[in-house]
């Protein structure tokens, strides 16, 4: 009976557990996934950043400056043999759903560079900005085709 009552007690606090656990990741990622930028979380990965955390100077928007802040120390976080590159290696390390390796790599030398990123994010950046005006609303990001929801802001446009 007692061996019952643990096992009764054990899944109901896992059950409690599950739904809590998921709406703290869904907080601390502005209701996308988990994993690794905002704070850190298994395997040492930060978890993508909301669209409020990455807006530092709280417009409502996000800049280019923004977001390129924020990549840059994601990307310095992941290269860990500090050789100013992301090899696949590190790369798949970044958490979240991202653009394949080799659409990233330019030049296809199983090297991404901090400026091959920027390429591809300021290019993806421009062409979610709808209206034009430098900055993304969430709106904009969110009618993105690349927008996932479990992903931060940030995958949608730089990863």
């Amino acid at each position: 009976m007692k061996r019952l009552t643990v096992v009764i007690v054990a899944f109901t606090l896992l059950y409690l557990a599950g739904p809590a656990n998921a709406a703290g990741l869904a907080i601390a990622a502005g209701s996308n996934t988990p994993a690794g930028p905002a704070g850190v979380a298994g395997g040492g990965a930060a978890s993508p950043k909301s669209f409020q955390e990455l807006d530092t100077n709280k417009d409502g928007k996000l800049s280019w400056e923004e977001l390129d802040r924020e990549a840059t120390r994601i990307f310095n976080e992941h290269d860990k043999n500090g050789d100013g590159v992301l090899d696949r290696q590190e790369y798949d390390l970044i958490p979240g759903k991202k653009t394949k390796f080799e659409d990233l790599d330019a030049d296809q030398d199983g090297k991404l560079t901090l400026d091959e990123l920027r390429r591809a994010a300021r290019e993806r950046f421009y062409r979610q900005d709808r209206n034009a005006d430098g900055v993304l609303s969430e709106e904009e990001l969110r009618s993105s085709p690349r927008y996932h929801p479990q992903a931060g802001p940030l995958m949608g446009i730089y990863f």
